[in-house]
């Protein structure tokens, strides 16, 4: 059985209990989805992901694993707002946050025992709680967990990793790699703007470490005929660097080594010996390449792979990573020939660093960073931010350095397919998407203030944010026309309406709770079309622009599409292969296409009288295809990496999205 938040879940009977050990209905697919998030807690999970392992691979729409998703919510009690079990992770899936473990029940005559001890103490504690916000300036209660202001260490473009501080905090190691190079070594002063790449190969070079007296310099290189951990001899002063030696080749061609200074003569290092072994730790001397085992983990996972060391008090801290799910911090007391494990936590911790002797720092969360003291005893969050952060380390005793970025970036381009001419219209460090343009207006989604909004470029190329959305859990299925003042979108499975300004005009949260998907516009009918799921089934419905109050129920199907100049409607059954056509004066549906099975169930669109577009799934590169509807012949018109397109009909212009590699800096913040 396991612990699961404030759960009990029984993997034999397939049984869930809450904290009160009464029983949960939980559903079979409820339960298998449930599971899998366990076994892969903290793991970003894609839809595709959830999909082979829960549905084992049935052909299953994305918004039936959003209703199960939000069941599972609504059995754990969580919110898409401010989760504590499902997180969802915008753009990429969703990420089980929840902590889980192996489950002990306690003796009952022994739970009273503890809550008779337990309940006076509480009482204490709330006293003391009360006290201290009652007599304690609000300032100083404030700033506990006040949110960090980040500077720039680095400004290199493409990704920067893997820092390393010289002993005397004048000088920054770090691993650079920008578009298809491999990864290079730079130097860098602290003190001043000025980037020296000071091993520069066609090697992947990574994890630079300096030695104590900042004369030696050892790191890991990987290329198509080697692999291991090297040293040279390094001048901080002039940027100088010597001719390589290696110190340990890679047992296996997938081997990684990472390495952390004892003194000059030896170092402690992390190898994964074979593929079915997680990572182990040795103490190595690099004068007679001697090695004793430190640390040789027998749970799953990745192993023993982040180290630290404090020459002040002979200790190694060192991260195993014990699944996909969580991690824990270890500290090795070298005089002793000692390991505790002072922590367990959910998340994947990449990096940990002494802040002196006694304080430890790890990130806690996405945007946080946390100290704990090296017998695990007290904890503390030192610093929040507003943005994701990666990889701590310590610069001096006032201030910590982080890694911030995102590792891809989607931007948003368009595609003439009269010219053929692909040109990209918006373009950050963020992730810019789902866009729709027509009359010299673009509508389209981005994360560049945080969290997903929507927001408008008009025609002078000003971009403007139309929503302010809290935390919101996915926006989608954006398209628009500008000339009736209206942008429909999906918001976590609900559909809203708002003007160029922003007004909301419509949301379907305010009339039902059922999921709501692939909303799309229909003017000329005064209506927009939308599907929904009922009783398990999906169904078109429509509701009027003009009165949107009132709604009509149309048909079974999952996508649907207003015929162009014709009085009838195209649409897509959910489990079905086939393109079918609804006519209102007849009350009958016919099928009229095989299109086979698209990338998604709502990248389609009506193209004229005789043709449709979709985005159809390829190994290589995704494809838009046009297919005529008179006699089924197909038309490559696009391929590209793009997940989705949308038309704008009148200028037959396709605005798709492409992924590239994104950016990361090194940045510091001040204790």
């Amino acid at each position: 059985m396991l612990k699961v938040g404030d759960f009990v879940l029984n993997t034999a009977s397939r049984k869930l209990y809450d904290k009160d050990k009464k029983e949960v209905s939980l559903a079979p697919t409820l339960f298998t989805l449930l599971k899998f998030f366990v076994d892969h807690q903290n793991q970003v999970c894609s839809k595709d992901m959830i999909i082979d392992h829960v549905w084992k691979g049935k052909i299953v729409v994305e918004a039936n694993v959003n209703q199960n998703i939000k069941k599972l919510r609504d059995v754990l009690g969580d919110s898409v707002n401010n989760p504590t079990y499902i997180e969802t992770v915008t753009g990429k899936g969703f990420r089980f946050i929840a902590n889980s473990e192996e489950y002990r029940a306690t003796p009952q005559t022994e739970s009273k025992k503890l809550n008779k001890i337990l309940f006076p103490l509480f009482l204490i504690i709330l006293v003391i709680s009360f006290l201290f916000y009652r007599y304690v300036p609000t300032n100083e209660v404030n700033n506990l967990t006040i949110i960090k202001e980040l500077h720039p260490l680095t400004t290199l473009k493409g990704w920067e990793h893997y820092p390393d501080v010289s002993q005397d905090g004048k000088y920054l190691l770090f691993s650079h790699k920008y578009g298809e190079q491999a990864w290079n070594i730079f130097l860098k002063p602290l003190n001043r703007e000025s980037y020296h790449p000071i091993i520069e190969t066609e090697n992947k070079d990574m994890f630079p470490v300096l030695s104590p007296a900042q004369s030696k310099l050892i790191y890991f290189s990987k290329g198509r005929n080697r692999c291991g951990l090297y040293i040279r001899d390094i001048k901080l002063e002039t940027s100088q660097v010597s001719e390589e030696r290696e110190l340990k080749k890679c047992p296996m061609p997938n081997s990684r080594i990472k390495a952390e200074w004892i003194d000059e003569k030896e170092v402690f290092i992390s190898i994964n010996e074979d593929l079915k072994s997680p990572a182990s730790i040795y103490q190595f001397n690099i004068v007679n390449n001697r090695q004793k085992l430190i640390s040789k983990p027998d749970s799953k996972g990745f192993g023993d792979y982040a180290l630290s060391f404090s020459s002040k008090n002979n200790k190694l801290a060192y991260i195993r990573n014990i699944g996909w799910s969580s991690s824990e911090i270890w500290v090795y007391d070298l005089i002793e020939n000692y390991h505790q494990k002072i922590k367990t936590t959910p998340l994947l911790l990449t990096e940990i660093d002494w802040l002196n002797s006694e304080w430890l720092i790890y990130q806690s969360g996405n945007k946080e960073i946390s100290k704990i003291n090296h017998n695990g005893t007290e904890e503390q969050i030192v610093a929040k931010f507003l943005t994701k952060v990666y990889f701590p380390f310590v610069i001096d005793d006032k201030s910590i350095g982080v890694v911030q970025g995102e590792y891809t970036v989607s931007d948003v381009s368009s595609f003439d397919m009269e010219s053929k001419e692909l040109k990209t219209l918006i373009s950050s460090s963020s992730n810019d998407y789902f866009a729709f343009g027509n009359s010299g207006y673009f509508v389209f989604v981005s994360d560049r203030t945080g969290d997903p909004q929507v927001w408008l470029r008009d025609s002078l190329g000003n971009n403007t944010q139309l929503t302010n959305f809290q935390k919101s859990f996915e926006i989608s299925e954006l398209s628009a026309d500008f000339n009736n003042n209206l942008i429909i979108f999906n918001k976590s499975g609900h559909i809203n309406i708002i003007d160029k300004k922003g007004t909301l005009i419509f949301d379907s949260e305010n009339y039902s709770n059922n999921v709501h998907n692939n909303p799309v516009l229909d003017l000329e009918n005064d209506r927009f079309l939308y599907s929904v799921q009922l009783e398990g089934e999906w169904n078109i419905e429509s509701r009027k622009i003009s009165s949107p109050g009132e709604k009509i129920g149309l048909f079974k199907g999952v996508s649907a599409r207003p015929c162009i100049k014709q009085n009838c409607i195209y649409y897509l059954k959910d489990n079905d292969t086939k393109l079918y056509k609804y006519i209102p004066q007849s009350n009958t549906s016919q099928p009229v296409a095989e299109i086979g099975k698209l990338l998604k169930i709502n990248e389609w669109d009506v193209f004229d009288r005789h043709h449709i577009l979709y985005l159809q799934k390829d190994k290589a590169k995704n494809k838009i295809i046009k297919l005529n509807l008179s006699d089924s012949s197909k038309q490559l018109i696009f391929e590209s990496n793009a997940k989705m397109f949308s038309l704008d009909k009148t200028t037959h212009t396709l605005y798709s999205n492409i992924v590239s590699k994104g950016n990361t800096d090194i940045m510091r913040f001040d204790l």
